[in-house]
């Protein structure tokens, strides 16, 4: 069995004013661009998941959509 553990990219700031609550946080434009270079890198690899584990959190979306895409 392999396990990979990947967490999300940056995420806004929690001292920034427009701040939601933690489970509410979102990516960055650069936390989205710098999760969608390693989901490339990871597929790169041929590496396929049977599982996959998320958080509940907002900003788990990201790493859903890129790395659950079809080639």
């Amino acid at each position: 069995m392999e396990l990979y553990i990947v967490r999300h990219g940056i995420a806004i700031d929690r001292d920034d004013p427009k701040c939601p609550p933690d489970p509410e946080r979102y990516l960055t434009e650069e936390g989205i661009e710098k999760t969608k270079q390693v989901a490339k890198g990871v597929a790169s690899l041929g590496v396929t998941a049977d599982l996959l584990l998320s958080s509940p959190y907002l900003r788990r979306n990201a790493n859903r959509r890129n790395f659950c895409q079809r080639p």
